[in-house]
């Protein structure tokens, strides 16, 4: 009673509750501080609460509603099926002047490379600028293992092919001159025969000789000079000056991550439009927070309090927050780490970050959160793990972005096996969640684990989140994706060389030919795909739980039925049908496929006089997949959800957008 009560506006001024959009209220207690380190080491997932026990109500005035798990269904005898995206191309390759030579101390141990090539995002951030009309990438494009790297950033038209613009680099409130700009850029080339790579995969695992042929910059062809100075091997990049100027790099000193975001409730040409976090140089300490109006020339607004190793954040629009997603490195675990994540929100992004520095005792530690500090968030599962034991591998970063109605978030899960310096064997994992913290996962077995998001064939290394992810573009959703491929090491004191940080020996060579090229490529979903509910020829049934609308016209679906049909109807209270919209009076959606698609009954298609009434929904199928439905207040389907990509203002997709906020 208090749930329906709070959907229909009628709380108490005493209840402290937080109601969120979908009628999931939140205790007054929130962010919950009842979870420690060891429930996050669970051998199965956790069920988020509002599984266990969902609204009596669920409102679905925001977004496209998505079969990412059962919060929505009551009854059902399909099948749900999770869906990976599927490799497009390459997008971005590192340019020589984004490859730096690294410091002796880091580069002869079994931690580095004499060289590292880097064009992805590490974090970092995509967005869909529609002031400008442009996609727009934030990454890394310079490294060293002295965790000084340098953010750069490019701009695309169609999201495939990107351009490194050289930009004018100026950054008030710092102590860091700006870089001049003497030179325009080197052009990466457009990338050719990207199908070749997907048909030639082996080529992206195997030597840097191999590598050389499908190399954009040609990185690989450069032959190291070797100088012996005190008995100390030294390494030459053929007189790359490590401190060369990047055309289109940030004027910002970080480490090894920085986050960007595009603020869409900030107004075009405001100072806070875009804003970053970057992180320290350091292994801890505060990292700095900075606003922008275009994105590349930043204003210093502050800082945060002091994390360890990485940080990142992301705007959470169903609770105006911003959230802070901060890694913890815990006890050691069999590979030397074991991480998992907290979590700290706040109204404000500059300024917000002003937890107890307290909290962090030291770079390894295993103690439950205390007050004024960021709370245990995510872990690990066994089924991340391979079946392993959770203590054999850890989540390495969690990012989120909203999409729809939902939070989509994305888990970069460390493995076994070599756990340090680059090319980790880390893979993105998909999570969903109703009320941004809890987290639903894609299916998986004792017999079967737990597969990566992106189906890729490229056989990347150390791939990570990408802040601002899942960009619509037409019927599909662009998924962008970085990781490390050339991985070779050849270390101060051994003859033997091993590829990609496992123990197979490659052969013996100089410890100068130790190298790590890290790139970007572009993997698609459709538009919804993370999940559907599929019927094969037997007919599948799917009863909603009780649901509500306040504004609607048309009763939209995304769904394939190539091969089959699709009938709809509306239940009252009790399970009797509308009178209307029967399910023997549905028009039968039949050998259609479309991600935007309104249903129709012999009266017609016009649902508007059911709104602020409870109903359910009923869909039967055959031979089809049912991916998501919406009301929607107009016949081009707008959703009102949260969504970014060409077409898209301001993050949402509605003309004319109702506040969501949480009560």
């Amino acid at each position: 009673m208090t749930r329906l009560l709070l959907l229909l506006g009628f709380a108490a001024p005493a209840m402290r509750a937080e109601l969120l959009h979908n009628g999931i209220v939140l205790p007054p207690e929130w962010p919950p501080r009842s979870v420690g380190y060891t429930d996050l080491l669970a051998q199965r997932p956790p069920t988020p609460p509002y599984l266990r026990d969902p609204p009596a109500v669920i409102g679905i005035d925001v977004g496209r509603q998505l079969f990412v798990d059962d919060f929505l269904v009551l009854q059902s005898n399909a099948t749900r099926t999770f869906h990976r995206a599927v490799f497009r191309r390459v997008v971005l390759e590192p340019l020589r002047s984004e490859t730096r030579a690294q410091v002796r101390k880091y580069s002869d141990s079994m931690l580095g490379f004499a060289r590292v090539a880097s064009a992805r995002p590490f974090s970092g951030g995509v967005s869909w600028d529609d002031s400008r009309q442009r996609f727009v990438m934030h990454y890394r494009c310079a490294y060293t293992y002295t965790r000084r790297g340098l953010g750069c950033v490019a701009y695309s038209e169609d999201g495939l092919r990107w351009i490194r613009p050289v930009i004018r680099r100026t950054l008030r409130n710092e102590s860091t001159a700006p870089h001049r700009v003497t030179r325009p850029p080197k052009m990466a080339p457009k990338l050719k025969n990207h199908r070749a790579l997907v048909d030639n995969a082996q080529m992206w695992r195997t030597s840097n000789a191999q590598m050389r042929r499908t190399s954009a910059a040609g990185l690989n062809s450069r032959r190291l000079a070797v100088t012996i100075k005190k008995g100390v091997a030294q390494c030459a990049l053929d007189g790359l000056d490590a401190s060369g100027l990047q055309p289109n790099a940030l004027p910002l000193a970080n480490g090894e991550a920085f986050t960007a975001w595009l603020d869409h409730d900030e107004p075009v040409g405001s100072p806070d439009r875009w804003k970053i976090l970057v992180g320290p140089i350091t292994n801890s300490g505060p990292s700095k927070l900075l606003g922008s109006a275009d994105g590349e020339n930043w204003e210093a607004r502050g800082s945060t309090a002091t994390a360890a190793d990485r940080i990142s954040f992301f705007r959470d629009p169903f609770r105006s927050r911003w959230v802070f997603s901060i890694r913890e490195n815990l006890c050691r675990g069999g590979h030397g780490h074991l991480r998992i994540s907290r979590y700290w929100d706040s109204l404000r992004f500059f300024g917000g970050g002003d937890w107890s520095s307290k909290w962090l005792r030291s770079y390894f530690q295993c103690t439950n959160a205390h007050k004024d500090e960021p709370v245990h968030w995510a872990g690990v599962d066994g089924w991340d793990c391979g079946g392993r034991n959770v203590k054999e591998c850890g989540l390495y970063h969690l990012d989120a972005t909203p999409y729809e109605s939902v939070m989509i978030g994305q888990m970069g899960v460390l493995h076994p096996g070599f756990a340090h310096g680059g090319c980790k064997t880390t893979h993105v994992h998909a999570a969903f969640s109703r009320d941004g913290f809890h987290w639903s996962r894609t299916d998986a077995s004792g017999d079967m684990p737990r597969v990566p998001l992106v189906d890729d064939p490229l056989g990347l290394r150390y791939i990570q989140p990408i802040a601002g992810n899942f960009l619509v573009h037409g019927d599909e959703i662009f998924v962008y994706y970085g990781g490390a491929t050339a991985c070779r090491r050849c270390n101060v004191g051994s003859s033997l060389c091993t590829e990609g940080g496992d123990a197979r020996v490659v052969g013996a060579t100089s410890f100068c030919n130790s190298s790590m090229s890290e790139l970007t490529a572009l993997a698609v979903l459709r538009r919804d795909g993370f999940a559907s509910l599929d019927a094969g020829a037997q007919r599948a049934v799917i009863t909603t739980r009780p649901l509500l609308f306040k504004t609607g016209l048309r009763l939209f679906v995304n769904v394939d039925a190539t091969n089959g049909q699709l009938r709809a109807a509306i239940l009252l209270p009790g399970g009797r049908e509308a009178p209307g919209f029967e399910l023997q009076a549905s028009q039968p959606l039949s050998r259609v496929n479309s991600t935007r698609v309104f249903l129709n009954w012999k009266r017609g298609a016009d649902v508007s006089r059911l709104a602020g009434k409870v109903i359910q929904l009923r869909f039967e199928l055959t031979m089809s997949q049912l991916y998501s439905f919406w009301l929607s207040p107009n016949e081009n389907g707008e959703s009102g959800g949260f969504v970014n990509g060409p077409g898209i203002k301001k993050g949402r997709d509605c003309t004319a957008c109702a506040p969501v906020a949480a009560r």
